[in-house]
């Protein structure tokens, strides 16, 4: 039976085509290099620790991204209940399932690495020079939040219940969970949960890239006809980490 964070990483990843980060308030940086270990990214260096020159691409556009477990989990407002003006406005978020969450973000950006092709040159010479381990992934993009709320239950059942420090009911305001205005703060919970509540520079999204486990990334085996171009972009040398791959860590 796959476990909580797993059933969370499948269903984000199929809904967003990104890895999640686990911890959701784990620390990762454009250019890091490493593998993933049960189920998270595990850093063993960075691209400049290694000496190869790398810079971030322009970020993209904000958004809002807003993504809950399918069919397990439920968030209460209080909707159309009358809250009176001196008692603060809570919201309930109930879970069924393990692995169930809620992922709420606010001014999501992508950032890349800039120029892929020379930094993955570097990688190769990197690697016929014996520093660079075939396994090693490097995060080619993220995802910069600049406010998150990320639930996650690790029990069948769990409930977790979030007071707002406005005095007007929360549905009626219409924001996010990850919105920081709101002052959320946690005023009951049952069952496990891991959480973190409208934390600001998360970077709750990922994608890797891998020396593609092909014969002519070995500097020592020519390519025969039929096989890889030794002369195509070094681009092509390359491919992302898939969801297997870090399930099965």
């Amino acid at each position: 039976m796959s476990s909580p964070v797993k059933l969370y990483q499948q269903e984000l990843h199929k809904n967003i085509g990104y890895f999640a980060t686990w911890l959701p308030g784990a620390a990762l940086e454009l250019g890091d290099v490493g593998v993933f270990q049960a189920g998270q990214f595990h850093k063993v260096a960075s691209l400049a620790e290694l000496g190869i020159p790398a810079a971030a691409g322009v970020a993209g556009t904000p958004q809002t991204l807003d993504y809950s477990s399918t069919e397990s989990t439920k968030i209460d407002t209080g909707a159309g209940a009358a809250v009176p003006a001196a008692v603060k406005a809570e919201v309930s978020v109930k879970f069924d399932r393990q692995g169930s969450f809620v992922f709420q973000a606010l001014g999501v950006r992508s950032v890349q690495l800039a120029d892929k092709v020379a930094t993955s040159a570097r990688i190769v010479d990197a690697f016929a020079r014996g520093a660079w381990q075939k396994d090693w992934l490097v995060v080619d993009s993220l995802y910069v939040a600049d406010s998150a709320t990320i639930i996650v239950a690790e029990d069948e059942s769990a409930e977790i219940v979030l007071k707002a420090s406005s005095t007007l009911p929360l549905a009626a305001l219409s924001l996010s969970l990850a919105d920081p205005s709101l002052g959320l703060t946690v005023s009951a919970m049952r069952g496990k949960l891991v959480y973190v509540i409208a934390a600001s520079g998360l970077r709750p999204l990922y994608s890797c890239l891998r020396l593609r486990k092909l014969p002519f990334i070995d500097p020592k085996v020519v390519p025969v006809r039929g096989a890889a171009d030794p002369n195509a972009p070094e681009t092509d040398r390359f491919a992302h980490a898939s969801i297997d791959e870090l399930l099965e860590s």
